[in-house]
């Protein structure tokens, strides 16, 4: 860019203080329009803090990506944008082999560049709810993409998508992990990630079946932590019998009108409560 022309340029004629501040002001739209005007202004844009209320990515017979950021001087009403790579499932059931595999590989290379661009910047990204998932993500996918997330900021994240023990067990020590308030895992897993979930205050979780000793480590060492407040995990209460029946009546369960039962427990440092129906087992604080 010519002196002439940056003389012009109100944005790069600024002092640099005030061009990183007004990252503030700028939604994304806005951001990405102004990489386009020159080198420069790329390079000023990538190094502004970006935040976002909540960020989604997709990934499975397409991927598509969607956010949405408070509006300027507005806090009740959102911008979202809808992000969809033209790569639709076939919706028919005769699919072509060749078709498919070039599918993928578009898939693939699309996945591969935007990693790339998310790893590539500066800075971690704010955002306060992130969901990711798909069955074209690996474990290693789900590291890279939530490393990127700066985990000061970060108030929930929910995971979906066909996945494995050990693939939770691969994410359970990142940072993001740790210390995010909130997690759900919107998918059935094989086991219950309880490394995934040690720090964890609220979450949500969907197994197949919970063994006895794995419920007896939640109550005897989740349930006690300072920061726990509730977690759910949804699993067949006849996929638990006869153990759960035994522990409720052990424990003193009341039946309560919905047909669930409630027992209260008592721990060294905290009360807590079991709810169990045949769907849901729910514990709670008690304050």
């Amino acid at each position: 860019m010519s002196q002439n022309s940056r003389n012009k340029n109100l944005l790069l004629s600024t002092p640099y203080l005030f061009q990183r501040q007004l990252s503030d002001f700028l939604c994304l739209e806005t951001r990405l329009m102004l990489r386009k005007c020159s080198k420069r202004c790329q390079s000023l844009v990538d190094s502004m803090p970006l935040t976002l209320d909540f960020l989604a990515i997709k990934a499975s017979d397409y991927v598509n990506i969607k956010y949405s950021e408070s509006k300027i001087h507005t806090e009740d009403e959102y911008v979202s944008s809808y992000i969809a790579v033209l790569f639709p499932c076939v919706q028919c059931g005769d699919w072509n082999i060749s078709y498919s595999e070039k599918l993928g590989s578009l898939l693939a290379i699309f996945l591969k560049h935007l990693k790339s661009l998310i790893s590539s910047l500066p800075h971690q990204i704010n955002v306060q709810h992130f969901s990711l998932g798909g069955n074209l993500l690996t474990p290693e996918d789900y590291c890279d993409v939530l490393s990127c997330l700066k985990s000061e900021k970060l108030e929930s994240i929910s995971l979906f998508g066909e996945r494995t023990g050990d693939s939770f067990d691969k994410i359970a020590h990142l940072e993001q992990i740790k210390r995010v308030s909130t997690i759900d895992i919107r998918h059935a897993v094989d086991r219950v990630p309880l490394n995934m979930l040690s720090n964890t205050p609220n979450y949500l979780i969907n197994v197949r079946n919970i063994s006895e000793p794995e419920f007896i480590r939640i109550v005897e060492q989740h349930l006690q932590r300072d920061n726990f407040e509730m977690g759910r995990i949804a699993v067949g209460k006849d996929e638990m019998e006869p153990w759960i029946t035994d522990f409720l009546v052990k424990n003193a369960a009341v039946n309560e009108d919905d047909g669930s039962m409630t027992a209260t427990l008592e721990g060294p440092k905290f009360k807590n409560t079991v709810n169990v129906d045949d769907e849901w087992i729910v514990f709670r604080r008690m304050i």
